[in-house]
């Protein structure tokens, strides 16, 4: 096809579909504003929107009924039931439970505590490293799997969430520790997991947090 040929057919109000490998009109096309022609390459049989859900021109004819398409249900609401993230209230309270369910909830929680206590966040990859170390069980020796961190030298004692004063514990470890001298659980962890305490005590020394540690060495 020639050049004039081309422009005959645009003037004729057709373009060519690269889909349909054939020309169509103008009508059968979407609004492309990065294109020449300001039309898309396909027409509207053919094209598939990469963003889910309702078309521009979709969402305005609703709005003049007083409607708005929720993400979550996947259907036309009322424009109250609807806020302006385009979620309605059980879908959007379905999708923040769902958020702080994961990772980022285990983040803004660990944030919120240790702001309330008055200590710096724990890392999450921090939480993992530790874990590890002790092949995912208490540090106190108990055999027990570990499901917290605890502070080896108690919060209220003045610890700090700093390398070297903190180990994966169980929960009844933590609760019967609390607010005490840690040297007799730092013992029985020595005694029954000497390598990795052997870390957390090079930790200790290396960031100045050996209260715990001077405490053993007094005892």
């Amino acid at each position: 096809m020639t050049v004039d040929q081309y422009q005959t057919r645009q003037r004729q109000g057709l373009k060519w579909c690269t889909a349909c490998t054939e020309w169509r009109p103008v009508a059968d096309f979407g609004k492309d504003r990065s294109r020449g022609d300001g039309l898309k390459a396909k027409c509207n049989d053919h094209y598939v929107r990469k963003t889910p859900g309702p078309t521009k021109a979709e969402r305005r004819q609703h709005a003049l009924l007083g409607q708005r398409w929720c993400r979550g249900c996947k259907a036309w609401l009322p424009v109250a039931d609807v806020n302006r993230d385009g979620a309605c209230r059980p879908c959007a309270a379905a999708e923040a439970r769902a958020y702080y369910a994961g990772p980022a909830g285990d983040q803004i929680r660990a944030l919120k505590n240790a702001r309330r206590r008055g200590l710096d966040p724990i890392p999450p990859w921090w939480r993992g490293e530790h874990f590890d170390d002790f092949s995912g069980l208490c540090a106190y020796g108990c055999g027990t799997p570990a499901e917290v961190i605890d502070h080896i030298w108690p919060v209220v004692r003045g610890g700090k969430s700093t390398p070297g004063n903190l180990a994966p514990a169980c929960v009844t470890c933590n609760s019967k520790k609390r607010d005490k001298k840690p040297t007799p659980w730092v013992e029985r962890g020595l005694a029954l997991m000497p390598q990795p305490w052997e870390r957390l005590v090079a930790l200790a020394l290396e960031h100045n947090t050996d209260i715990w540690l001077e405490e053993l060495i007094n005892e």
